[in-house]
C-alpha cells in the first residue's frame, strides 16, 4: 500500500466515523483501559479519550453505580456488555458488538438512549404489550376491591397504588377551575417526610406556570429525568408547581373531550428517575386511568346532586313505587320478594307503614304469590312489562309498569289507571318527568362500570397472551390494535357502550363463517372484543355464533341448535345464569360453559346451580379454553 493510498483510506475512515450518530470504543484487557472514538468523549462529558476501567465506572451517576454497574471484570470473563446508565448529563447505552480473535480486545458503541437505532416493529410491539400487561396488573389491584372503593376515593386509591410500584416521592393531581384561570391540588400521595402540595396549592394562577401549561395544552407530556440544567422560563414554571427541589419530574396532561383540564405531576425528589423503568408510555396510561376515575367521580357527584330531587318525586308521586328483590330458597328458586324501597302512596294503599326491608308475603300474603309469579316471568323474558292485574286490595285493582334494571331486582310503578300505561305518546304525559327520575334512581353508573372495566381488562390480557404465542407479524399487529381499542375504551368512559350494534369488523368476521361440518358453538358475550378473542382461539376447529345478551342467547339456541354454549354470566337485558335456567327447561344435555370474571368457589357454585356444565374464569387462557371445549364436544 502506497503512502497516498493509506492517506486516502484514513480520510475515508475518519469521514465515515465522524458521520456516525454514536461513539465507538475499544476495551483493551492488557492495559485495563477503554479507548473512545468520534463523539465518545462528548457523550461522557470528559476530555480523556482513553479511560481506565475503574475511572469509567465512576462516570456513572453516583446513585446508579450499584444498581447499574458497568462491570469490565465480568466482560473480561466472557459476559456480554450491554448496559444502560445515567451520567450527570444524559442517559447512555454501552454495548459490545464483537471481540478480536484472542479475546484481548472488545469493541462496541456508546449511544445516547433516545438516538439508539432499533428494529422498530418488533421492539415497539413487545414494549406496548409489556405496558398494557403492566397497566392491566395495576387495574387488577385497584378493581379487585372496587366494591369497597367509592367513586370519590377511586383517584386516591389509584395514585396510592402507583406510589407503591414506583420510586417517586410525590404524585399530585391538579385541576383547573371552570375558566382555566387557577388550579388546585385535588388528590395527592406522598412519601414520608416529603412536603405536600395538597394543603397549600389552592387557586394558584395558571399563568404562573405558563411554559408548562402551554407545553401540555396539545396533550403532550413533559418528561424531565434530569433537572440540573434547566432553562430559566422552564425553571420558573417548575417552581410555580412546587418542583423546586425535584431531581426529575414527569408532568402529564389530564384530558376530557379533547381539552386539557388538569395535570398529573410525578416528582422524584431524593433520587433521579430511571426512564427505562418508569417510562412515558406507562405513565400516559396511568394519566388516562386518572381521567377515567375523575369522570366517574363527577358522575357520582351529579348523581348525588339529583338524589334529593329524585326522592322528592318518588315520595310525592301520585303513583305507587316499589323496588323489589328476589329472595331464593335453598334450591336457588325464588320464594319471596324483599321490599328495598317504597313510597308513601303504595304504603297507604297496602295500609301499612315502614315496609322497607320486609318480605312482601308478610304484608300481603295471597297477593305476594301473584306478584312473585309476575316477576319470575319478567326475569325469564328479560323485558319490561305492563301488568293490568298487579295488585288487588279490597275492591280496588292496581296495574303496574315493571322493569328489571339489574338481575333479580324490579322497579314497579303502580297506578289505579291502566289507561295511563297504555298511552302511545308518553312525552306529553306528566309521568314522563318522573320516569326520568326513575332512570336516575336506576343509574348505578359507577358500579355498572365495574363490569365494563373488568371486561375490557380481560380482553387486553387475553389478546396479550395470543400475541406472545403468535408468529405472524400481521396477526400480532391485528391483536395489538384490538388491545389498543380496549385500552382506549377502558380509559374513556364516553366510549363504553352496550354493543347495541355489531361493528363492521365483527360483521365481516361472522360473514366469513360457513357451515362446513364443524361443531357449532354459541358464544353469549356482550362485549365484541371478548367474542373476537374467543373466536380467534377457536375459529379453526369450530363454527362460532354470537349472542350479545341472554335474550339473544335463548333465541339463537332455539334457531341454530349449537353443540355447546359459552355463556358470559353478566350481560344486559338478561344475565347468563337466567338464560341458562331458561334453556335447561327444554334441554338438559347441551354443554353450557360459564364465563365469568370471578374465580371464587361461591361463583362457581352459582353457575352450577343455574345449570351450567362447567366453568372457566376470565381472563381467558387460550389453552384452557381449547381444552374445556374439546372435553365436551369431541
Amino acid at each position: 500500500m502506497t503512502k497516498e493510498t493509506a492517506i486516502i483510506e484514513q480520510t475515508i475512515y475518519e469521514t465515515v466515523v465522524n458521520q456516525l450518530p454514536f461513539g465507538l470504543w475499544c476495551a483493551d484487557f492488557s492495559t485495563n483501559t477503554i479507548k473512545g472514538f468520534k463523539c465518545f468523549c462528548e457523550l461522557l462529558n470528559t476530555d480523556m479519550s482513553e479511560i481506565p476501567f475503574d475511572s469509567f465506572e465512576n462516570l456513572v451517576r453516583s446513585d446508579f453505580r450499584k444498581i447499574t454497574p458497568v462491570n469490565f471484570d465480568r466482560m473480561k470473563s466472557g459476559t456480554l456488555l450491554d448496559v444502560t446508565f445515567p451520567t450527570d448529563k444524559r442517559w447512555l447505552k454501552i454495548k459490545e458488538t464483537h471481540r478480536d480473535g484472542d479475546g484481548c480486545r472488545v469493541y462496541g458503541y456508546l449511544v445516547e438512549c433516545v438516538y439508539e437505532s432499533r428494529d422498530k416493529s418488533n421492539v415497539l410491539l413487545e414494549t406496548i404489550t409489556h405496558h398494557f400487561n403492566r397497566q392491566s396488573s395495576l387495574l387488577a389491584k385497584i378493581f379487585a376491591n372496587i366494591d369497597d372503593i367509592s367513586a370519590q376515593s377511586l383517584t386516591s386509591a389509584i395514585i396510592d397504588e402507583v406510589m407503591k410500584n414506583v420510586a417517586a416521592d410525590r404524585i399530585s393531581i391538579l385541576q383547573y377551575d371552570e375558566n382555566m384561570t387557577t388550579m388546585s391540588c385535588t388528590h395527592e400521595a406522598t412519601c414520608q417526610g416529603v412536603p405536600a402540595r395538597f394543603n397549600l396549592f389552592r387557586n394558584i394562577p395558571v399563568n404562573n406556570a405558563k411554559w408548562i401549561i402551554d407545553r401540555v395544552s396539545d396533550g403532550s407530556p413533559i418528561v424531565a429525568p434530569l433537572l440540573n440544567n434547566t432553562e430559566h422560563e422552564k425553571r420558573i414554571s417548575l417552581d410555580a408547581l412546587s418542583c423546586k427541589t425535584d431531581k426529575s419530574v414527569y408532568i402529564f396532561p389530564l384530558i376530557k373531550s379533547g381539552k386539557t383540564y388538569g395535570l398529573m405531576i410525578v416528582d422524584f425528589i431524593r433520587n433521579y428517575a430511571d426512564p427505562l423503568k418508569y417510562d412515558e408510555i406507562w405513565f400516559r396510561c396511568v394519566a388516562r386511568l386518572i381521567d377515567h376515575s375523575l369522570s366517574l367521580a363527577q358522575k357520582d357527584a351529579d348523581h348525588n346532586k339529583n338524589q334529593g330531587l329524585l326522592e322528592g318525586l318518588i315520595k310525592n308521586s301520585p303513583y305507587g313505587f316499589l323496588h323489589l328483590k328476589f329472595i331464593f330458597d335453598g334450591n336457588g328458586a325464588p320464594e319471596d320478594l324483599l321490599i328495598l324501597n317504597s313510597n308513601p302512596r303504595i304504603q297507604k294503599w297496602i295500609g301499612k307503614n315502614n315496609i322497607n326491608g320486609k318480605q312482601l308475603s308478610s304484608l300481603i300474603d295471597a297477593e305476594a304469590i301473584h306478584i312473585l309469579n309476575i316477576c319470575s316471568n319478567i326475569a325469564k323474558i328479560g323485558k319490561r312489562q305492563i301488568v293490568e292485574d298487579f295488585l288487588h286490595l279490597d275492591t280496588d285493582n292496581y296495574c303496574a309498569d315493571i322493569s328489571m334494571p339489574v338481575d333479580n331486582e324490579f322497579i314497579c310503578i303502580v297506578s289505579t289507571d291502566s289507561h295511563f300505561f297504555l298511552l302511545p305518546d308518553v312525552k306529553h304525559n306528566v309521568w314522563s318527568s318522573e320516569m326520568s327520575a326513575i332512570q336516575i334512581y336506576n343509574d348505578t353508573s359507577f358500579h355498572n362500570l365495574q363490569h365494563h372495566i373488568r371486561t375490557h381488562m380481560n380482553s387486553i390480557l387475553g389478546f396479550a397472551e395470543l400475541i406472545c404465542s403468535e408468529a405472524d407479524m400481521d396477526t400480532k399487529v391485528k391483536y395489538m390494535n384490538i388491545i389498543k381499542d380496549n385500552a382506549q375504551t377502558l380509559m374513556d368512559p364516553s366510549l363504553i357502550n352496550n354493543n347495541e350494534e355489531c361493528t363492521e369488523q365483527v360483521q365481516n368476521h361472522l360473514s366469513q363463517k360457513t357451515n362446513d361440518g364443524k361443531p357449532k358453538i354459541l358464544v353469549a358475550e356482550d362485549t365484541e372484543s371478548n367474542f373476537m378473542l374467543v373466536s380467534y382461539i377457536l375459529k379453526n376447529e369450530y363454527e362460532l355464533i354470537w349472542a350479545r345478551d341472554g335474550v339473544e342467547a335463548i333465541e339463537l339456541y332455539k334457531s341454530e341448535h349449537p353443540d355447546l354454549i359459552l355463556m358470559d354470566v353478566r350481560m344486559p337485558r338478561l344475565g347468563g345464569l337466567a338464560a341458562t335456567e331458561n334453556i335447561r327447561e327444554v334441554d338438559k344435555s347441551i354443554p353450557i360453559i360459564a364465563l365469568t370474571a370471578f374465580a371464587f368457589e361461591s361463583d362457581k357454585a352459582k353457575t352450577i346451580d343455574a345449570g351450567c356444565t362447567d366453568f372457566i374464569a376470565k381472563p381467558i387462557n387460550a389453552a384452557s379454553l381449547r381444552n374445556i371445549v374439546y372435553r365436551y364436544i369431541n
